[in-house]
């Protein structure tokens, strides 16, 4: 497989406020299975890979005791909707070696670049593993993972540590969290196009460093295989949204 993906495509419309598709139409009201509704408005995009589209919609979702985002339906109408992928995003540990389109790792490389970042500096680096013997290297570097080199592709994400802005908090670094923005895009996208990934924050940093050559003002923040799942992953529970939502105030 080629490691350099295809330039975008040509015929991109551009809004000029968010650099994607915007639409008008407004859903109707969501439903949980206990009929509840609640006061957490949110955006509802609805997103087409295959074309490169994106369209946002706005709606206001119950958030009841028992409401659960992956149990609630949403009206059809495009190739993928966006709360079906936030769904079907799971953690896949066991892999297909088959390859993957260029043009599909495109899109997929291309939405961990639309990520936003603090102050817009764009600190990421992504690595781009399909070498077989890399791949194999890197697992002892992720303490053991074996299913790590099942995946045709493997993806380090690293921030160049002097482009990442310091100034969180009025004190700390934003590398982990651009990156991680930037990454979560990139899953998200990857469970978009019917793919499985796996968030790998358990590995020895200096090991990857070796194993991938990355320089000393380059961080490694986590790394993820890429690839079609060999087996059907079953979802982990979740904390309620009453548990871990509150208004105003911390409570």
């Amino acid at each position: 497989m080629d490691k350099c993906y295809p330039p975008a495509p040509s015929k991109v419309k551009v809004h000029r406020l968010t650099s994607h598709y915007l639409s008008a139409k407004v859903w109707p009201r969501a439903r949980s299975s206990d009929g509840q509704s609640g006061r957490l408005r949110i955006c509802r995009p609805r997103v087409q890979f295959a074309s490169g589209a994106f369209s946002i919609f706005d709606c206001r979702l119950p958030i009841g005791p028992a409401f659960d985002i992956r149990n609630s339906s949403f009206p059809e109408g495009s190739l993928v909707d966006f709360y079906d992928v936030v769904r079907k995003r799971l953690s896949v540990r066991s892999y297909r070696p088959d390859p993957i389109p260029e043009d599909v790792l495109a899109r997929i490389l291309d939405a961990g670049r639309l990520a936003p970042s603090a102050k817009n500096l764009q600190p990421w680096k992504f690595i781009i593993v399909g070498d077989p013997e890399v791949k194999k290297a890197l697992v002892p570097a992720c303490r053991g993972q074996a299913f790590i080199a099942e995946a045709p592709i493997v993806i380090c994400a690293c921030c160049v540590v002097d482009q990442v802005w310091k100034g969180m908090g009025g004190y700390w670094s934003a590398e982990a969290v651009d990156i991680t923005i930037a990454l979560e895009h990139i899953m998200l996208a990857a469970a978009a196009e019917g793919l499985g990934t796996c968030w790998i924050g358990s590995y020895t940093e200096a090991e990857v460093r070796r194993v991938l050559a990355i320089p000393e003002n380059v961080k490694p923040i986590a790394l993820t295989p890429l690839g079609h799942p060999a087996r059907e992953s079953k979802p982990r529970p979740r904390k309620p949204l009453t548990e871990i939502v509150c208004y105003d105030k911390y409570q």
